[in-house]
């Protein structure tokens, strides 16, 4: 598979109250291995949890344990993606990075897209404080 496929599948998926999407992304990212580390891949994967922001796609769901095999690959096309419209999903990866030991420019790129995330128009009030509470979390850390 190549990522022009991996896209074109990915964006075939809808999901539904039935969560039978969860198997088709399943078996989407079970077949792409060789792509995990594609920022093309990221970046489609990020557009689609911005579309679906509301949709359960998992905890974390198969998307999402795809993307962090590839870790740091993908750190700049999330902070994009919280960036362009903040959602549950990329705010909890955010803070997730933030929990492990990064380097601290990256801990600075994603802190700071967290703030801009707790004021972002586009995001709900629930992202809006998730946000909030995530930058809490690592204040208090620290």
């Amino acid at each position: 598979m190549n990522t022009s496929d991996f896209c074109t599948r990915l964006n075939s998926v809808v999901p539904t109250a039935d969560g039978a999407h969860l198997q088709a992304l399943e078996e989407l990212t079970a077949g792409a291995n060789e792509l995990a580390g594609c920022p093309e891949t990221a970046a489609a994967i990020f557009a689609f949890l911005e579309r679906h922001s509301t949709a359960d796609l998992g905890s974390p769901g198969p998307l999402i344990h795809y993307l962090e095999r590839a870790f740091p690959v993908y750190v700049d096309a999330l902070v994009s993606s919280v960036l362009r419209r903040p959602v549950g999903y990329t705010l909890w990866m955010t803070n997730r990075i933030l929990n492990a030991k990064i380097p601290q420019t990256m801990r600075d790129q994603l802190l700071l897209s967290l703030r801009q995330a707790s004021e972002h128009p586009l995001a709900s009030e629930l992202e809006r404080r998730q946000a909030r509470e995530f930058i809490e979390r690592q204040a208090n850390a620290g």
